[in-house]
């Protein structure tokens, strides 16, 4: 290129390319456009794969705390239910075998008489 710079055909040469780049600034134009198209398009692709895998990774960390905090509180929840289940029957087997009466035991603990007499 530089060769052609030192020619004395430099200005025709110049002018042919001045020329065909005048002939061809459509086809150009139309290139540069599809291009910027393109690269937006494969930005905006790129965005929302990044939001999603975000948005997945953040929903997967909120899903595993709420899900741990709710077990947690089931967990104790139960854990008491069934200590106070267990205290009642306890209550109800000493008082049974002390001979108190069926009906101030159901009273007093809370349970059935189905459940006072499977304690027996």
């Amino acid at each position: 290129m530089f060769a052609i710079m030192d020619s004395p055909h430099f200005e025709q040469v110049l002018q042919q390319l001045i020329e065909q780049v005048d002939n061809h600034r459509e086809v150009i134009m139309s290139i540069a456009q599809r291009l910027h198209e393109k690269g937006r398009e494969e930005g905006i692709l790129q965005g929302i794969q990044q939001g999603m895998s975000q948005g997945m990774q953040q929903g997967i960390s909120q899903g595993i705390s709420q899900g741990m905090q709710q077990g947690i509180s089931q967990g104790i929840s139960q854990g008491i239910q069934q200590g106070e289940k267990q205290a009642a029957n306890n209550i109800a087997r000493s008082l049974l075998k002390n001979g108190v009466n069926i009906e101030l035991i159901m009273e007093s603990t809370g349970l059935s008489r189905e459940e006072v007499l499977s304690l027996q």
